[in-house]
């Protein structure tokens, strides 16, 4: 398992988890490489993709460890379903928009950390990919659910 996505999603585990931590992330091995996902909350303002700068410190150590590496990062920026529209001077902004300004807002952030512009892919999926089902939920339940899918990935492969 040496230098392989499993060890690799250990150590971040371990970056995640340890202390001090990471708030607002988590990280776990995927049918298609080590998925790292972060809570937009920490990352962004409600309806910006402009990354608040406290929320990059926490971040380092971990992307200290992948930028080492020579695997492919695609980042995917997540909203929730709740319907986003803003029409700023004829500039619209919607679910779509945003999570791809959130992804590429990241992108921007790793290429200052210098890495290599070849291994990054920005994708936004909007709410089309959510890791947990809003169906038939309210309250704080639905708050929750909507919250956890509000996030930006790391696709580690």
């Amino acid at each position: 398992t040496e230098d392989t996505l499993v060890e690799l999603e250990s150590e971040l585990r371990e970056i995640i988890e340890g202390t001090p931590g990471i708030p607002g992330a988590t990280v776990h091995l995927a049918d298609d490489g080590v998925r790292v996902d972060l809570d937009t909350g920490v990352l962004f303002a409600t309806g910006s993709a402009v990354i608040k700068g406290d929320a990059l410190t926490s971040l380092a150590p971990l992307l200290d460890k992948i930028k080492v590496t020579d695997y492919r990062i695609d980042i995917e920026g997540h909203t929730d379903d709740v319907p986003y529209y803003r029409n700023d001077d004829g500039e619209i902004d919607t679910n779509w928009s945003l999570s791809g300004k959130r992804a590429g807002s990241v992108i921007l952030h790793l290429r200052s950390r210098r890495f290599s512009a070849q291994r990054l892919r920005a994708v936004g999926y909007a709410d089309t990919r959510p890791v947990v089902d809003v169906s038939g939920l309210n309250g704080d339940e639905l708050a929750s659910a909507r919250s956890r899918n509000r996030r930006v990935s790391l696709l580690i492969h």
